[in-house]
């Protein structure tokens, strides 16, 4: 029979070289190659409608079984085989092999000793198998392989690893293992899960994705121990819904208080994104068998393509004052006086936008009372226009406050202020003049109504002087002048809604109103002087340094304050300092200091140092200290040891009192298919003297997660750096 009569077989001694591929995910380590046998012709280059047959040598029938014999090579655009020797039946497709076979497809690579399977329905049984995914690196063993096409692939004493040959650090052995591909889930039973070749753990049912890719199932267990609650064993519980939103439910026994089942909701939608959290416990042994329960809601969605109107609600809430304090797990959450609950939407056009609030809080503490917003509106204004040559703004401020123990008080607020600003290249000038008026009417027994009309003046101006130095470094020298003055009235009657005064910055130098909120406009008559110098490189447009020094002179007293305030009489305020800028490639540094004159003696500081070098060292170096009633130091370190090990350290102590606030530390191992992470905390609870401390142990192994407990969100979230 000629050759050229067979449209469907080709016939060759060729042989191809060798080509490897492999994909691997961005936060692994890459690990040598697999070296592979060589690879038959690419799919591209295949006739669809055609099967390429190679061999040595060959025994071709049109009807019935063709014999291949001699490195024999079967291609079609799907998939294609290789083996030693070969039967091919050219009308059902089946294929008999033997002798190192290997059957390539787009997902599955396999190689075996012994293949019955048909070509066409990809359907057959594959005896003492290697398989691979090669999107996933995904492999293992089983004594027998039974094809079902592209839908299922069951293995008999089977394992599953996603570790490479020359490194396997783990595995999943089964009795049975099922490969649902287009589920993209695998299901093995009966497993034990193995450390090189220690088994320690068992499960008789166990779920695993075959890609990367979201799927409904049990994920790995979470342990954790702390002097709060004792051992915590957790079993989370994935459920993928959709494609844009899903659940995790993980029921955790807690040793000394029973049952607590965490649940997290999440959504996605092109308009509007959010999750619900729901954690609770039925009966707490150690809060009298209580109910106990945390919620935390964040929502957001925008109304038009053009993103001017979008809602948001962040609302949160416990079921008692000391759940924080029991379940926080850190010193910041144990610092927490209030819970908001917060309902804003958003409104912009070309100059103007429109903000509606609705605002409440949950109070964790007996001695802090707050009102509520229901509602506040807000509408500002800025013309595009600048009648001769003024910038005008105005905003309107109209809130409801709501509280139980006070009276219930509507404010009115407006603002309108004209500024005309000169701007050139050596400097600016910018005079402005406002006009404040608040009215109120509090609902109490004289239904009286309060008003305040103040007018402000203002004057912002600064100079820029430029020098270009030798080394590529232009110097600047900025002095800067601000002076304001609004007059006296007693505002004394005026109850406090969200009113207090600010904490001297450098910015706050060159404000108007030394008080947030509405409830109080300052009586001013100052003049605020700075001087700025700045260090850039022109070849980078880096800023390489800069230092600011500023200082309020006062022409009057202050006598409006808050209650239970005397006036302020000092005639100069505090001289402030800022500097930052790097040290050298791999130091920066940034600092505050407030120095008093009158006295000779630093009231407040921070400083912050921050190093990196080339082989990922971090020191994180904090110092702050505010008045007479803080001072405290505080480092983090994260040191690679070598290519696989890194350990990471923070520490925040008290000087004042002599006493540490947190303490945290850990080491993580890394290999090319799994990592491990140990880590220790120990913080400061909201009474001040009992500290509660937790030990995390944490596995994660490529393409199954990670189970232990939050061992990598503890490291993030207290040591700078770490990844």
């Amino acid at each position: 029979m000629p050759l050229s009569s067979l449209r469907y077989l080709a016939l060759s001694l060729a042989i191809s070289p060798a080509l490897t591929l492999a994909a691997t995910p961005d936060n692994w380590k890459v690990c040598p190659p697999t070296p592979r046998a060589n690879t038959i012709p690419k799919p591209s280059q295949l006739d669809p409608e055609a099967t390429y047959v190679e061999a040595d040598s060959a025994l071709l029938q049109e009807q019935g079984d063709s014999v291949l014999e001699g490195d024999v090579i079967i291609a079609q655009t799907k998939q294609a085989l290789r083996a030693g020797r070969a039967t091919y039946n050219k009308q059902t497709q089946q294929v008999n092999a033997s002798g190192k076979v290997r059957l390539e497809s787009e997902k599955l690579e396999i190689n075996s000793e012994r293949i019955n399977y048909n070509l066409g329905t990809e359907a057959g049984e594959i005896f003492d198998v290697y398989y691979r995914f090669p999107s996933s690196d995904a492999r293992g063993r089983g004594a027998k392989m039974i094809r079902e096409g592209e839908r299922l692939t069951q293995l008999n004493a089977a394992s599953y690893t996603t570790c490479p040959p020359q490194n396997e650090s783990w595995r999943i052995e089964a009795d049975q293992i099922e490969l649902h591909h287009q589920e993209n889930r695998g299901v093995a039973r009966k497993v034990k899960f193995k450390i090189k070749d220690i088994p320690v753990f068992y499960f008789p049912y166990f779920s695993f994705p075959l890609e990367n890719k979201r799927k409904s199932g049990f994920l790995v267990p979470e342990f954790k121990s702390d002097d709060n609650s004792g051992l915590q064993i957790s079993f989370p519980y994935y459920f993928n819904l959709a494609p844009n939103y899903d659940l995790t439910v993980a029921p955790a026994v807690l040793s000394q208080r029973g049952l607590l089942v965490k649940n997290e909701f999440r959504y996605l939608q092109p308009q509007y994104k959010g999750k619900f959290i729901f954690n609770f416990l039925p009966s707490d042994r150690k809060y009298e068998d209580k109910l106990r329960y945390q919620f935390d809601i964040d929502h957001s969605m925008q109304f038009d393509q053009g993103k001017k109107g979008s809602l948001t609600l962040k609302a949160g809430g416990v079921s008692d004052n000391d759940y924080i304090d029991d379940f926080g797990g850190s010193l910041a959450a144990t610092s927490t006086v209030n819970l908001e609950r917060k309902l804003t939407y958003n409104l912009n056009g070309r100059n103007w936008s429109f903000n509606a609030v609705a605002q409440d809080f949950q109070i964790l503490t007996t001695d802090t009372d707050a009102y509520t917003r229901l509602p506040q509106f807000t509408f500002n204004f800025t013309p595009k226009q600048k009648p001769l040559g003024f910038q005008l703004q105005t905003a309107t401020d109209y809130t409801y406050f709501y509280s139980k123990n006070q009276p219930k008080t509507q404010r009115f607020h407006t603002k309108i202020k004209a500024t005309k600003p000169i701007e050139k290249e050596w400097g600016f000038i910018r005079p402005s003049i406002s006009l404040d008026h608040t009215s109120y009417a509090i609902d109490r027994d004289d239904k009286s109504n309060i008003s305040r009309t103040l007018p402000t003046l203002s004057l912002d101006s600064g100079l820029i002087f430029e020098k270009r130095r030798a080394d590529n470094i232009i110097q600047t020298l900025e002095p800067r002048l601000f002076y304001t003055y609004t007059p006296y009235k007693n505002q004394a009657d005026i109850p406090i809604f969200d009113t207090s005064e600010k904490t001297l910055t450098y910015d706050e130098l060159f404000t108007e109103n030394r008080f947030t909120g509405k409830d109080r406009i300052n009586d001013a008559n100052r003049l605020a002087t700075s001087l700025t110098t700045r260090f850039q490189d022109t070849k980078t447009g880096r800023e390489k340094l800069r230092a600011s020094i500023g200082q309020i002179t006062y022409f009057d007293d202050r006598r409006v304050t808050l209650p239970d305030q005397d006036a302020q009489t000092g005639k100069r305020s505090e001289v402030v300092t800022e500097l930052s800028g790097e040290l050298n490639a791999r130091t920066r540094v940034t600092s505050s200091v407030f120095y008093d004159t009158k006295t000779g003696s630093l009231t407040a500081s921070q400083a912050e140092l921050n190093y990196k070098d080339p082989r990922g060292r971090l020191l994180n170096l904090t110092y702050g200290k505010r008045k007479d009633n803080y001072e405290a130091l505080g480092f983090t370190t994260l040191t690679p040891i070598n290519n696989r090990w890194k350990a990471a350290t923070g520490w925040d102590y008290d000087l004042k009192n002599q006493r540490t606030l947190e303490t945290v530390g850990g080491v993580q191992y890394e290999s090319c298919c799994w990592k491990t992470r140990i880590a220790a905390h120990r913080y400061l609870q909201s009474d001040s003297t009992d500290y509660d401390q937790a030990i995390f142990l944490e596995f994660e192994l490529k393409g199954l997660g990670n189970f232990g407990s939050s061992a990598r969100t503890l490291l993030q979230n207290r040591v700078t750096g770490f990844e």
